[in-house]
């Protein structure tokens, strides 16, 4: 899958240099505390367009334009920006993300982190940060919990607002646990990937 994933950091790096250069945006409310920005649909409907170029087979999952909850059988499922709330504050916490899923399972993941320059993708052999194999230095007991804890024990995690980030920070081996807010396929499902194709050293 080394094509496909480089086709997708391609066109993932393509519509950040396109569309994340001016600092002017309009904000969208979704619903309490869920915003969508125009960039948002500008980087989705950019990708969307590429992807079925080449791949027009393919269904395609995606936040704001094809909200499914199940996965098809081959898709794509695309994230244009986890972690709008941070873009929106002006905040470098935020990626574009992408995952591609044939008969069912994910074969390969991107993820990039424009403000801080960093690309990290997986695919059958390993997974990486730009260009260099990820080696996991802490234990793969990695987990993301669902829902609320109590206030004393909020201590244990730590708070970015986005996904993206969680798992990357997971892969590195900077995170043992982060807090699972969303179950969606587009916040989760490339993350999951990278951390299960990243390797544990000693």
């Amino acid at each position: 899958m080394y094509t496909q994933s480089r086709f997708l950091r391609r066109i993932i790096k393509s519509a950040a240099n396109k569309f994340i250069k001016d600092e002017t945006f309009k904000v969208q409310k979704k619903g309490e505390g869920d915003f969508v920005t125009d960039t948002d649909k500008k980087i989705e409907e950019f990708l969307i367009k590429k992807i079925r170029r080449k791949f027009p087979r393919f269904d395609i999952i995606s936040e704001e334009f094809n909200p499914k909850d199940e996965l098809s059988r081959d898709c794509f499922v695309i994230d244009p920006i986890d972690g709008t709330n941070n873009f929106i504050a002006g905040l470098p916490l935020w990626g574009i993300q992408i995952a591609m899923v044939i008969d069912y399972k994910t074969v390969s993941c991107v993820i990039y982190l424009p403000k801080f320059r960093e690309m990290y993708w997986a695919d059958e052999n390993g997974a990486y940060r730009n260009g260099k194999k990820i080696k996991r230095k802490t234990s793969s007991n990695l987990f993301a919990e669902e829902g609320h804890r109590e206030p004393h024990t909020e201590k244990e995690y730590r708070r970015t607002a986005c996904a993206a980030l969680n798992y990357t920070w997971a892969a590195m081996g900077y995170l043992r646990s982060f807090r699972l807010h969303k179950k969606t396929l587009w916040d989760n499902l490339p993350g999951q990937f990278l951390v299960e194709k990243s390797e544990e050293t000693k």
